[in-house]
């Protein structure tokens, strides 16, 4: 695997480079969509949630929401850094990334 990346590392840049490209104009897209049909969208929100008091209940959950994301980001790079202190796979396949991709850039 670590091979494979390494031989194909500025392909797999532009590719993800690409993906996250289309992912924020995706994004852009959504709001854009959001915006234009706003009224129908608060109209959705107060099926659900009737009454004066639904606009700071939906502030609040979006949030909430923001904070688990953030919250499970955390806990993802947290294990990631204790691959990396452990000395586990994560240190092996960047070794062995390292050592392909320095052999691809140093072969005649």
């Amino acid at each position: 695997m670590a091979q494979f990346a390494a031989s194909h590392a500025l392909l797999l840049l532009a590719g993800a480079i690409l993906l996250c490209s289309a992912l924020a104009a995706l994004v852009l897209a959504l709001v854009h969509v959001a915006l234009r049909h706003a009224d129908r969208l608060w109209s959705a929100v107060d099926a659900f949630i009737p009454g004066r008091i639904w606009r700071p209940r939906t502030y609040l959950l979006g949030h909430l929401l923001l904070g688990f994301v953030l919250i499970l980001s955390l806990l993802g790079f947290i294990a990631l850094a204790q691959g990396v202190t452990a000395n586990r796979r994560v240190v092996a396949f960047d070794l062995a990334f390292a050592e392909a991709l320095g052999r691809e850039v140093s072969a005649p």
